[in-house]
């Protein structure tokens, strides 16, 4: 039985649209929810569990149905795909996610050809982030290729494509160094050569594999020799051979990705990046700092994604440094021009995406305006190891005070130019190293927030800020509480929403779209109604209630927290003042 438009599952919760598509076992439906948001809805075919013929086995469909819901859960990053809900319909399990409207690398290559060097290696580093989180949760995804490689529109900027990882039906559990006994699935010619046995040894070296094997076919357009061919002797020939704009450093990191003995391989996604992205010897070569006579108190940090520097931010505000984050060169620009905030130094990433289009000289564009405006601040500028070898020159050519290979190695210079702050009584850092000025304990929204329980987590947000003033029966703070609430507490609070949402939420975000829409001391109703409506807490002239917005991570950008609920505009602008004031 196949579901037909119209249909309404989960108590009335969700409507399907159309069969999206169907394997084996499974089926997937387009299908909108009660906000009229697209979803993606995944279920076992009925015929299958019914099957005589397979009959036995319908508990373990079911079960290994309901483990891929976990896994996805457990795995929360952006280029992840997102699970946002579970249920059974007809005694059927269905499994609700995100839908990523786009074409997966397969059918990108098809149509348009290989995929220039620089392209490829966004994605596949993308990929490699996701992966990242995936091992960490003692999982291997077993089945990276082309196919299950998506490409949309990024949540930050439209015009822009970013890869997102799909199917974990096949990802398992793995003990390194221990031979596991798994289900002999694979895709011939991405799968190493440890899949075809039914146990063997497997690691993230197996992931590494494909996901080389993926990079090899985007820029060839030729399916590498299947494992099992190669243990024939049939020879895995280099990419270079049929793409002889690949450069020797990727060449060659593709074929370590690639060996067939799985001891040979790189044992770990971040070994492999190593390959390509931290050429060793390029390394040594990159001019060391410039010598700069500066005393840092403030900085102003220039990054697309916040989600990349956010623990080095977080740190340096731990340490009493003012930092204010910009994503774009005319942000920074208007926060550089204006009265309101002089920093000590600049730091911008080399590579951001903006005005709709990917730009590897972008922090070189920022260097040269910066300079062109007679501004003389010493700037710091960082990005993937390959890239700052090959572009050292111009950014030193532009004023530049140096480039750096890592957001790390540059947190590790800024540290030599900052005092050690001094102890503060009534601060506290509990196990997360999470601070408070009157002894809030914030491990709770922690933990809230790193399993992605958006609506939970927002309450407790409410909570605890009305804690800080012990306001918890009265459920509301006047505007003179606001305007005192602890900056060290608002710092916290921020950093956790910015990091498990990697950038799409935080009162920060919020103050940089609030400045967007043209937000200003003096503001009132009608800049403030522009601000809402943005970040979707008022949709076609209507205020939302906090049951009907939108907790998960396809809200839009700045949706959350809404902590104290800022529905009176006297009471927003207060607080959106209270966040800039103290330098979110």
């Amino acid at each position: 039985m196949i579901w037909l438009a119209g249909q309404q599952l989960y108590g009335g919760r969700y409507v399907i649209e159309r069969v999206l598509g169907e394997g084996g076992f499974g089926i997937t439906y387009l299908a909108t929810d009660k906000q009229g948001k697209q979803v993606v809805i995944k279920t076992v075919k009925d015929e299958v569990l019914n099957a005589t013929n397979v009959r036995s086995l319908r508990n373990k469909y079911q079960r290994d149905f309901e483990n891929e819901a976990l896994r996805l859960s457990l795995c929360r990053h952006r280029h992840i795909v997102q699970i946002e809900n579970a249920f059974h319909e007809d005694k059927l399990p269905c499994m609700v996610m995100e839908y990523i409207e786009g074409e997966d690398l397969w059918q990108r290559v098809n149509r348009q050809g290989i995929l220039s060097e620089t392209e490829a290696l966004l994605y596949i580093h993308q990929i490699a982030e996701a992966l990242i989180v995936i091992h960490e949760k003692g999982l291997l995804h077993r089945d990276i290729k082309p196919h299950n490689i998506l490409l949309r529109h990024s949540t930050d900027k439209m015009n822009q494509l970013e890869a997102v990882l799909i199917d974990f039906g096949m990802a398992r559990e793995f003990i390194p160094d221990i031979a596991l006994t798994q289900t002999q699935q694979l895709t011939h010619c991405f799968a190493p050569i440890e899949q075809y046995a039914k146990e063997a040894k497997r690691g993230e070296f197996t992931d590494i594999y494909a996901l080389a094997a993926t990079l090899y076919y985007i820029l060839t357009k030729q399916l590498p020799t299947p494992a099992p061919a190669r243990a024939a002797r049939d020879i895995l020939k280099p990419p270079q051979e049929f793409n002889s704009s690949i450069s020797d450093v990727v060449n060659q990191a593709i074929l370590q990705g690639m060996e067939f003995h799985s001891e040979d391989r790189p044992q770990s996604v971040i070994d492999w990046l190593n390959l390509w992205e931290f050429n060793l010897s390029e390394r040594r070569k990159i001019l060391p700092v410039t010598s700069v006579d500066i005393k840092i108190r403030r900085i102003l940090w220039v990054d697309d994604n916040p989600a990349n520097p956010g623990e080095r931010i977080t740190e340096l505000r731990n340490r009493g440094i003012e930092v204010i984050l910009a994503t774009s060169t005319n942000e920074a620009m208007d926060i550089l021009l204006s009265d309101s905030f002089h920093p000590d130094v600049v730091i911008s990433d080399l590579v951001r995406f903006e005005e709709g289009e990917y730009r590897v000289d972008a922090g070189i564009l920022l260097i040269k305006i910066i300079r062109g405006a007679g501004i003389t601040v010493p700037i710091f500028v960082y990005s993937a190891p390959w890239r700052v070898a090959s572009m050292k020159e111009e950014v030193l050519a532009a004023g530049g005070s140096s480039i750096f290979a890592s957001p790390v190695e540059l947190f590790n210079l800024l540290l030599t130019y900052i005092s050690p702050v001094e102890n503060k009584p009534n601060i506290i850092n509990n196990s997360d190293n999470l601070i408070s000025s009157v002894e809030i304990n914030y491990s709770k929204l922690s933990n809230l927030l790193a399993a992605g329980k958006w609506q939970e987590a927002d309450e407790a947000t409410r909570s605890l800020m009305l804690q800080v003033f012990s306001r918890e029966e009265e459920d509301w703070l006047n505007e003179q509480q606001i305007e005192q609430f602890p900056c060290e507490d608002l710092h916290t609070i921020d950093q956790l929403w910015l990091k498990y949402s990697n950038g799409q939420f935080g009162f920060s975000i919020q103050k940089r779209i609030w400045l967007e829409c043209g937000g200003k001391p003096d503001a009132g109703y009608e800049t403030y109604r522009i601000f809402v409506e943005r970040i979707g807490w008022r949709v076609d002239g209507n205020w939302l209630s906090w049951f009907d917005l939108t907790f998960s991570l396809n809200a839009p950008e700045g949706h959350l927290p809404l902590g104290l609920g800022r529905g009176m505009v006297d009471f927003g602008l207060a607080f959106l003042s209270r966040v800039e004031s103290c330098g979110l």
